[in-house]
């Protein structure tokens, strides 16, 4: 009966991700399908649009946690590229409208903001979900042995899904992948002509590069970020 009844809630548990995926993948098509329709500064900052992008991302966040193994990497690039990337590459598009806009240099700046705030939820969410320590290796931890830190979450899923080494593996690969991101968003908000904006992108690369050293992501990144071409070619050399 216990076998009977664990098969079941995993069941259960692999059909509410398939809804979930599936209903990530069709705001993703919706999305798609709208900005073809018309892809000008104003149809892009649009009520319509940016609701759209919000529904993918809550879908992409609950996808994420409900099935981390199966679905975790999909729901992170489908969030990434169709939320974050594609919007900043059709504003790019747009350069020279979006700089002599002061509405939408503003609507670009605070998009890209909203995703500083949101994946850094998302780092310390893993760290919470999973118990992650990332002491030492990022600026902002999860520090677990301050008192008032709850720890009930943890002690959910000591013995399920924190203790399963393949979800382990994704949230290590997840909390890198997330620092890069954070570092682009940051580059991304650079290009505005608000160069201080690299520092922070430089800091969030050399923390992704401090938690995986073996990942040559960040030395691309960081070859990409620098003017300087010896910094840069030092960089695409380490990479």
């Amino acid at each position: 009966m216990k076998s009977t009844v664990t098969k079941e809630i995993v069941k259960f548990g692999n059909d509410a991700s398939r809804r979930l995926y599936r209903g990530a993948t069709e705001a993703a098509r919706k999305l798609e399908t709208r900005l073809g329709q018309g892809s000008n500064l104003t149809e892009l900052f649009s009520s319509e649009i940016t609701e759209l992008r919000m529904r993918l991302k809550d879908y992409c966040e609950r996808l994420i946690f409900a099935d981390p193994v199966e679905y975790g990497k999909k729901a992170e690039d489908l969030l990434w590229r169709k939320v974050f990337y594609d919007f900043f590459w059709r504003c790019k598009q747009n350069r020279r409208k979006l700089l002599e806009s002061e509405f939408h240099r503003n609507a670009f700046r605070s998009h890209l903001l909203a995703g500083i705030g949101f994946y850094h939820h998302l780092l310390l969410r893993i760290q919470t979900e999973f118990h992650l320590d990332l002491e030492g290796k990022v600026d902002v931890p999860l520090l677990w042995h301050l008192k008032g830190v709850k720890k009930e979450r943890w002690k959910k899923y000591q013995l399920s899904a924190a203790g399963d080494e393949n979800v382990r593996t994704w949230a290590d690969q997840a909390s890198h992948r997330i620092l890069i991101y954070l570092g682009d968003l940051e580059r991304y908000i650079a290009e505005l002509d608000e160069p201080e904006s690299n520092h922070l992108a430089e800091r969030y690369y050399q923390q992704a590069f401090c938690l995986n050293s073996q990942n040559g992501t960040p030395h691309n990144q960081l070859g990409s970020l620098y003017s300087n071409r010896f910094d840069s070619a030092y960089h695409y050399m380490r990479w």
